[in-house]
């Protein structure tokens, strides 16, 4: 630690276990019997879904995943079915905290390799063990930026130089005194990467919250797969420069605030942006992806996001798109049947885009 980071911990105002409650989320004792990704089950069940709460079995669960700042990672769901109770009555079970549970906080991967990366988690969703989150009265987005920043990174190689960031090590990030501080600035682009890296994560079908396929939502009148993708891919730049640009912004503010200048960089490299740019070949693979869901009516043309995954199948949400009956596809070598993926993959880029166009986006 250099002279000034040592006068940081030596003169710290507070710390962020005094302002905010670091806590560990939830334990089952046997993951394979209470876990599961979201899209296994019947998602009527699943509390985000279904309107009816007393009905709701499966909770989603924030439970740890790859490195990603600011908002995602949410994919699986937990047996949380009258307040936890089958959970609650497994021996192996360890339930810390549940006063804190669906509580809006900041959370982390426990275990990691690179630098922490902080998220919302929001009030639908429950806390997992692999995930443990930071519970704040006041300031959220304030210390959601600093958690993030490069100041916390370089300070938890000292506090704790191993994979594992624990509720401890968080507890210890020294403070300043920021009460006179003006915080709008900060706030504004903490909300401003929230929402970008919300729309990256919900672009993919492994979302909750997808809605629409991109090559879809991006296409012109002149319905070319190619000019979609090609709108597709200046909008990802787009959204990666900005959020490149917020979060170097934020690191140079918590460098001057902790007098670290000369130290520290507030240069964010391509490899620490957490969100996704266009790729061809990966949205090649999810446009057939999604085309399969409107096949079996998972999706539909006619309805934004989730339409069918268990429970009743109703056949007026498809007018452009009729999906295949019981959700069967008939895949072949050679063209056998008037119904083949093939054949209603023509049919769908002619609804989908155009009947003029449907050889060359094939």
């Amino acid at each position: 630690a250099s002279d000034q980071m040592r006068t940081i911990f030596l003169n710290k105002k507070n710390t962020i276990g005094d302002i905010g409650e670091p806590r560990r989320g939830l334990q089952t004792g046997k993951a394979s019997k209470f876990v599961r990704s979201w899209f296994e089950v019947n998602c009527n069940t699943i509390n985000h879904f279904t309107r009816d709460k007393l009905k709701a079995r499966w909770y989603l669960f924030n439970n740890g995943g790859v490195q990603r700042k600011w908002y995602g990672n949410v994919l699986d769901v937990v047996l949380w079915e009258n307040n936890g109770e089958k959970i609650k009555k497994f021996d192996g079970s360890i339930i810390p905290n549940e006063h804190l549970y669906f509580k809006k906080s900041i959370t982390w991967n426990k275990i990691t390799s690179v630098s922490i990366s902080s998220r919302i988690n929001m009030t639908s969703f429950l806390q997992g063990d692999a995930s443990p989150f930071l519970y704040l009265q006041d300031d959220f987005e304030f210390y959601l930026g600093l958690l993030n920043s490069t100041v916390v990174d370089s300070m938890l190689k000292i506090i704790n130089p191993t994979l594992n960031y624990q509720v401890s090590d968080i507890g210890k990030i020294p403070l300043l005194d920021f009460k006179e501080l003006d915080k709008s600035k900060i706030t504004s682009l903490v909300k401003e990467n929230v929402a970008i890296s919300r729309l990256d994560w919900d672009s993919f079908e492994t979302s909750w919250g997808f809605v629409q396929h991109p090559l879809i939502k991006f296409k012109e009148k002149k319905d070319l797969i190619k000019i979609a993708f090609n709108n597709w891919k200046k909008e990802t730049d787009c959204r990666f420069k900005k959020l490149k640009d917020n979060e170097q912004i934020l690191n140079k503010i918590f460098i001057n605030l902790y007098g670290l200048e000369g130290e520290l960089t507030h240069i964010v490299k391509d490899n620490n942006i957490t969100i996704s740019r266009a790729d061809l070949e990966r949205e090649t693979k999810s446009f057939l992806s999604y085309y399969i869901g409107c096949v079996t009516g998972r999706y539909s043309l006619d309805v934004e996001g989730l339409v069918y995954a268990g429970g009743e199948f109703d056949e007026l949400k498809y007018k452009t798109f009729k999906p295949n009956p019981d959700g069967l596809i008939l895949l072949t070598d050679d063209h056998y049947f008037e119904n083949d993926i093939i054949v209603r993959l023509r049919e769908f880029l002619s609804v989908a885009f155009s009947p003029d166009t449907v050889d060359e986006n094939m």
